[in-house]
């Protein structure tokens, strides 16, 4: 990982007149707006920074190494509630990789 001043300095070639090193400094200041945007400036951050307040921030930037771990299994309540015949099943067609993928996407969004 980049510390906070050679990652600016990288930034600072998204304008440069070299198509290909704009090109990658666009790619880089994209790549840390996702892992950690507390490292860029105020004009590298880009418009989504400001919807994402600082504890959601903190909680999403993880050390190196570190795991984020969930405490349960999401909807396992609705299969609880399946089991107890409490929750009927009206499933029509069986679900394919991709459509599984779409509500995984759907759902962080």
């Amino acid at each position: 990982m980049l510390d906070e001043f050679h990652l600016n300095y990288l930034a600072d070639f998204r304008k440069f007149r070299n198509k290909n090193v704009a090109q990658a400094a666009k790619s880089i200041v994209n790549l840390y707006r996702e892992l950690n945007p507390k490292l860029l400036k105020k004009d590298h951050r880009g418009r989504q920074i400001n919807i994402i307040d600082e504890d959601q921030m903190e909680n999403k930037i993880l050390a190196y190494g570190e795991v984020k771990l969930q405490k349960g299994i999401p909807g396992i309540d609705l299969l609880k509630k399946r089991k107890a015949n409490q929750l009927p099943l009206d499933a029509t067609e069986i679900l394919s990789n991709s459509d599984l993928k779409k509500i995984k996407y759907l759902k962080y969004q």
